[in-house]
């Protein structure tokens, strides 16, 4: 695939990437609440800003979760009438493992743990480890828990952390945070990390309009035809 757009709208920060055969262009900025009306914008300029139509994209990417759900909605609902408008396939990355993707230059065997804030004082988390390609690798299911429950086996004595929901840290056990090696808990999944996973493991594309945002919480269900840009 030559030509790729990512979007990410599952946190506070508003994401959208352009792969354009080795080129990149890239919108990452916090913009809380306001991605239903502004992010339809921010891919229209960046397109038009690479001289990249529409039409030549090859596969709309989208973070599918875990997340806000509002934005996980967002995210998805544009992915899906892109991807229909263009007639071109879909592809959904787990935000957590795009948070891990983005410290992909780490050495192979590195053990990195993705946290995301699921508000209500708990935590999104799944451990990764990058294996001999540089790709993070998915060593457990997604979870949703309080940072007090959450718990590794016992090869966990040293891993990096990354995402927003390492502010919880300190309701966190001992044995989890006295084996980080280092912090990360400034960042936010990046359209960018989602187009470069696509790249690395050539994942099966859905249909158009075939996406599924991924919340974990089982009390939420996908509604087919949201409401963008209200």
């Amino acid at each position: 695939m030559e030509r790729l757009l990512a979007i990410d709208t599952s946190a506070d920060t508003c994401s959208v990437s352009l792969y354009n055969k080795g080129e990149w262009a890239h919108f990452h900025e916090v913009l809380p609440r306001q991605h239903a009306k502004k992010v339809l914008g921010i891919i229209d300029t960046l397109l038009k800003e690479q001289a990249v139509p529409m039409s030549t994209l090859d596969c709309v990417v989208y973070g599918q979760g875990p997340g806000s759900f509002t934005g996980l909605r967002i995210a998805a609902g544009v992915a899906s009438g892109l991807s229909m408008a263009l007639n071109i396939p879909v592809c959904g990355v787990s935000t957590l493992t795009a948070l891990a993707m983005a410290l992909s230059d780490c050495p192979a065997g590195t053990k990195i743990l993705p946290c995301i804030d699921a508000r209500m004082s708990q935590v999104y988390w799944c451990p990764h480890l990058i294996d001999a390609q540089g790709v993070p690798q998915p060593q457990a299911i997604e979870q949703v828990s309080d940072p007090e429950t959450l718990v590794l086996d016992g090869e966990w004595i040293a891993f990096e952390a990354i995402g927003n929901g390492w502010q919880y840290q300190d309701a966190m056990p001992d044995t989890v945070v006295n084996a980080v090696v280092h912090r990360h808990a400034d960042r936010q999944p990046h359209a960018a990390d989602m187009i470069r996973w696509v790249l690395a493991t050539e994942p099966t594309l859905l249909p158009p309009g075939q996406v599924e945002p991924v919340y974990i919480r089982n009390n939420v269900t996908w509604e087919k035809q949201p409401k963008i840009g209200s």
